[in-house]
């Protein structure tokens, strides 16, 4: 506004520059899936700062940062940086993995039948096969009925969904009938 406003009235205006203090990430490593994006929260000091701020990639092929969005391309481990273009000392990092995530689950059955006490295994193949977490976490609404160990659901008596959730809470359903 200062220089449209000097300009409309004659003024000569001289921009104000501001050289940045200091600038830091709030996260110094974060994991990200492939395909995935993520925005590395920064702060550059004083607020008013003048300086430009360039965002790199300690590596391309494994993660992209512009504007310090970040999107996971392959798995492997970067070092996003931000600097000031003015001053390259003036620099914070932050520590990217990226990982492959489980895109798929499939369990020997997503319904069945089975009397109380009777016992069943789920068997779940979790892909792709270098998946980077294949942990899974069960879960049921009534733990009475349902009871889980690792990959083996018992079923005492009623009706009642179990719950397999993926690391990323992706949800997938077995239901056991009496």
């Amino acid at each position: 506004y200062a220089q449209t406003y000097a300009n409309e009235n004659g003024i000569s205006f001289v921009a104000q520059t501001v050289p940045a203090t200091d600038i830091s990430i709030e996260t110094e490593q974060m994991e990200l899936n492939i395909g995935a994006t993520k925005v590395i929260t920064h702060n550059v000091l004083p607020v008013d700062f003048t300086d430009t701020l360039i965002w790199s990639s300690s590596d391309k092929k494994v993660a992209t940062v512009e504007a310090g969005k970040v999107t996971g391309v392959k798995s492997g481990t970067v070092t996003i940086t931000v600097k000031s273009k003015e001053n390259s000392n003036l620099k914070a990092t932050c520590k990217v993995k990226v990982v492959q995530p489980v895109t798929k689950i499939e369990l020997s059955a997503t319904n069945k039948t089975l009397n109380a006490a009777d016992t069943f295994d789920l068997n779940p193949k979790v892909s792709p096969d270098n998946a980077y977490n294949k942990k899974l976490h069960f879960y049921s609404e009534n733990e009475s009925i349902v009871e889980k160990t690792k990959n083996l659901v018992s079923i005492f008596e009623g009706d009642i969904p179990v719950y397999i959730f993926r690391n990323d809470l992706k949800k997938y359903e077995f239901l056991g009938k009496e």
